[in-house]
């Protein structure tokens, strides 16, 4: 025949309920339970609280991300800018140096024409001072 267990006892409590746990335990059992739905409750928080973290960290990142490909683009673009400012040293350190020999061989060509106009006074001179004069009739 079964024969009841000392711990399995049925018990009534103070309020008369029926209970199978003596009190003691029973208070602890509740205890337990108040303290695993605290604790439940306290890592639902702390999941939303590092849902809301992740999110703001994700937005900065983004922002982050975005600052950093604007600076990629302002460094190329200074980068090229440097690039086309070189070229265009060059390009006008060789107009300069065309204008040089232009200027240079036009002062040559110069030099010479005054040369020939000069001969041609003189010889323009020694031909007036040798023809007589003409008459006007």
């Amino acid at each position: 025949m079964w024969q009841p267990h000392e711990s399995s006892l049925v018990t009534f409590d103070e309020d008369h309920n029926l209970r199978i746990f003596d009190a003691e335990k029973f208070k602890q059992s509740q205890l337990l339970h108040k303290k695993s739905v605290e604790f439940t409750d306290k890592i639902g928080q702390f999941e939303d609280l590092m849902k809301d973290v992740m999110s703001v960290l994700k937005v900065k990142g983004e922002r982050i991300e975005n600052e950093k490909l604007k600076a990629i683009g302002l460094r190329n673009r200074v980068k090229g800018e440097e690039e086309i400012r070189r070229s265009n040293v060059r390009d006008y350190q060789t107009l300069i140096s065309e204008k040089h020999i232009e200027l240079e061989r036009h002062a040559a060509e110069l030099e010479s024409l005054s040369k020939i106009e000069q001969e041609q006074k003189k010889m323009i001179e020694s031909l007036s001072s040798s023809e007589p004069p003409e008459s006007h009739n």
